[in-house]
C-alpha cells in the first residue's frame, strides 16, 4: 500500500468537527518491511501521534478518538501509576454506593470542605453533627401525656 503522494494522508476519519488523518508509515526491520499506519490529533493543544499495525485498526482507533474529542466524553490522556491506583480505589468504593458519581461526589466534597472554610476536615464536621443531633432528640411521649403536660404546664391558659 502506497500513500498518493508524500506526507499525504491515506485515509481521513471524521466524526462531527474532529478530522484525524491516517498515514501510511511502513517499518523497516533488518530488511523486512512491515505494515504501519500512523494517526495523530491535537489534544489539549498538544499534538498526539499514534500507531496500528494495520488500516482497520487505525480507522477504529482514529474513529473512537474523534467521536471522543467531538463529543468531549474521553480527554484519552495517559495517567501515571499513581493516578491509576486512585482511580481504581475510588471505583471499588463507589461500587458499594450506587447511585453516586466520582465527579458527585467530588463536587459534594468541595462544597462541604469550603464550607468548613479551614476549622477541620468533612470527617469532623459529620462527627460533630452526629454528637450534637443525639443530643437534641425529643423526649418519647404518647398523646395522652404530651396532651397532659401541655394542660399543665404554667403557660397554659
Amino acid at each position: 500500500m502506497r500513500a498518493k503522494a508524500k506526507n499525504q494522508p491515506i485515509k481521513v476519519v471524521t466524526h462531527k468537527n474532529q478530522v484525524i488523518p491516517i498515514y501510511y508509515t511502513p517499518d523497516e526491520k533488518k530488511g523486512k518491511i512491515y505494515e504501519s499506519f500512523t494517526y495523530s490529533f491535537m489534544q489539549h493543544g498538544k499534538g498526539v501521534r499514534r500507531r496500528a499495525r494495520n488500516l482497520k485498526e487505525a480507522q477504529d482507533a482514529a474513529k473512537r478518538a474523534a467521536v471522543q474529542l467531538a463529543e468531549g466524553t474521553g480527554q484519552l490522556r495517559t495517567l501515571r501509576p499513581s493516578e491509576i491506583a486512585d482511580f481504581i480505589t475510588a471505583e471499588k468504593i463507589l461500587h458499594r454506593h450506587p447511585g453516586f458519581t466520582l465527579a458527585g461526589i467530588v463536587s459534594e466534597w468541595e462544597t462541604a470542605t469550603a464550607a468548613l472554610a479551614g476549622l477541620g476536615s468533612v470527617a469532623d464536621a459529620v462527627a460533630a453533627f452526629v454528637k450534637a443531633s443525639k443530643k437534641a432528640t425529643l423526649p418519647k411521649l404518647v398523646v395522652q401525656q404530651f396532651v397532659c403536660k401541655l394542660l399543665t404546664s404554667p403557660n397554659h391558659s
